[in-house]
C-alpha cells in the first residue's frame, strides 16, 4: 500500500476499505498514527489546536468508525495509542492541545469497548511514557530534557519502540482474549514515581 494521509477523511477511509478488501477482512485495528503541535494556552492558535485535534483524535475516530462494520463480522481487536500526557502533564513540555487529544482516545477507547463488548471486538489503548523515536530524539538533546525523563522513569532508560510493539502484540494476541477497556501504561515507572 502508499503512503496515505489519515488526516484527510476519505483518503483515511478509503485506506480501511482498500485495507479489507485486499485481507478480507480486518482482525488487528493498530491506530498510532498522530501529528501534533505544542504550546501551552496562551501560544496555542486555533489552527495548532484543529491541526492537533484532526490529526491525534479524528482520524483514530475515522479509521474506527470505518473499520467498525468490519470488525463487527467477526470480532477484533482495536489498539489506541495515548500517551501518559492524557493523565500528566510534564512541566517540560507545554502540550495543552496534544495532552487533550490523548486524554479523548483513552475515553473513546473505553467508551468502544462497552461498544464492542456484544460483537467481540475488544478495544484497547496504550500509553506510552517518553520513547525515543525520530520524533522524540531532537527533544532528548535538549539541555535537561533526557535528565528530567530519567530522574522520574523508575527503569532508568528511556523507552523504545519494541517496548510498545510487545505492549500492542500481547493486546492483540489471544493471550489478551479477556482484556478490554483498559489503559496499559508503558512509562518505565514514571507515572508511578
Amino acid at each position: 500500500m502508499s503512503p496515505v494521509n489519515l488526516g484527510n477523511r476519505q483518503d483515511a477511509q478509503n485506506w480501511v476499505d482498500l485495507a479489507a478488501a485486499i485481507e478480507g477482512r480486518i482482525d488487528v485495528l493498530y491506530n498510532n498514527a498522530a501529528a501534533m503541535r505544542v504550546g501551552a494556552i496562551d501560544v496555542v492558535s486555533y489552527e495548532d489546536w484543529d491541526f492537533t485535534m484532526r490529526n491525534e483524535i479524528d482520524l483514530v475516530f475515522t479509521v474506527i468508525k470505518r473499520a467498525w462494520r468490519h470488525l463487527q463480522r467477526k470480532g477484533g481487536v482495536i489498539i489506541n495509542i495515548a500517551s501518559i500526557a492524557a493523565t500528566h502533564s510534564p512541566k517540560a513540555v507545554s502540550a495543552t492541545a496534544h495532552n487533550t487529544a490523548k486524554g479523548a482516545i483513552v475515553s473513546l477507547s473505553r467508551a468502544l469497548a462497552v461498544e464492542g463488548g456484544p460483537h467481540n471486538i475488544r478495544v484497547v489503548c496504550i500509553s506510552p511514557g517518553i520513547i525515543e523515536t525520530p520524533v522524540t530524539a531532537p527533544a532528548l538533546t535538549k539541555e535537561g530534557i533526557r535528565e528530567m525523563w530519567l530522574s522520574r522513569n523508575l527503569l532508568q532508560r528511556i523507552g523504545e519502540p519494541k517496548d510498545v510493539a510487545a505492549a500492542a502484540l500481547f493486546l492483540a494476541s489471544d493471550y489478551a482474549s479477556f482484556i478490554t477497556g483498559i489503559n496499559l501504561v508503558v512509562d518505565g515507572g514514571f507515572t508511578a514515581s
